[in-house]
């Protein structure tokens, strides 16, 4: 192994250690997509250009391009819904050695016009199934060297894993969150309840007939009247009908 290659290996997993983790406390996904753009054209020889796209819940959720002044070349894709970038994602599996020259869409007249003679896409896989694509834009035409076909898809792939888990954490915290507004509106309630029946002598089920049946005259949630009686801002002298 000579040094040069010592050193191409030490940088290739520099960047999946990059992509693998969140040292830098940056959670969004977006910034993990433009950090694999970024080093998808650094680590790869006659790369030019790189770009991401990512597709959550159907919808796309980020993408990114290095350089940027390239990014015309994804949404030219995503506006035709068609493109290596978008077959690539639709079928899970690479699309080497697209050529522009052979294209008479908008997107591959924009290859041309940037001066690019051929377009590859590798799937970004996570738990199984294509979440993105990654595409390398080439000045020259012929297909990818299977070593950098390999070392694009391990970035992707490793890329598509960190956003993965960003999404399931996102998720979980969106579902705590839930959960507790759902805990402390049922505190709020059960005290305006014993309020109530405290002052009424009201059994506590019919106290929470009076609260309910004002929130429903009015158009209010529960927890919205509940939040007022216990503040103390408002003043409910009514039995239940």
């Amino acid at each position: 192994m000579t040094t040069g290659d010592a050193r191409a290996i030490e940088r290739l997993a520099a960047a999946l250690a990059d992509l693998s983790d969140d040292r830098t406390g940056n959670t969004m996904a977006g910034a993990v997509v433009a950090r694999l753009v970024a080093y998808t054209v650094d680590l790869l020889a006659l790369v030019d250009a790189a770009g991401a796209i990512v597709v959550g819940d159907g919808e796309i959720s980020d993408i990114a391009v290095a350089p940027d002044m390239f990014r015309h070349l994804l949404t030219s894709q995503i506006v035709a819904d068609a493109g290596p970038s978008i077959w690539c994602i639709r079928a899970g599996e690479p699309i080497d050695a697209w050529h522009p020259a052979a294209d008479d869409a908008p997107f591959a007249s924009a290859c041309r016009r940037d001066g690019f003679a051929s377009v590859h896409a590798v799937p970004m896989r996570a738990r199984g199934r294509s979440i993105g694509s990654l595409t390398l834009f080439r000045r020259v035409a012929g297909v990818l060297d299977p070593p950098a076909g390999t070392v694009a898809q391990a970035l992707a792939d490793t890329a598509a894993t960190s956003v993965w888990q960003r999404w399931l954490l996102e998720r979980r915290e969106i579902e705590v969150a839930q959960l507790q507004e759902a805990l402390d509106s049922r505190v709020l309630i059960e005290q305006a309840k014993g309020m109530i029946a405290e002052r009424t002598g009201l059994a506590p089920d019919d106290a929470f007939d009076v609260i309910r049946g004002y929130a429903r005259r009015r158009g209010l949630r529960l927890r919205q009247v509940a939040r007022r009686l216990v503040d103390r801002t408002l003043d409910l002298d009514e039995r239940p009908e």
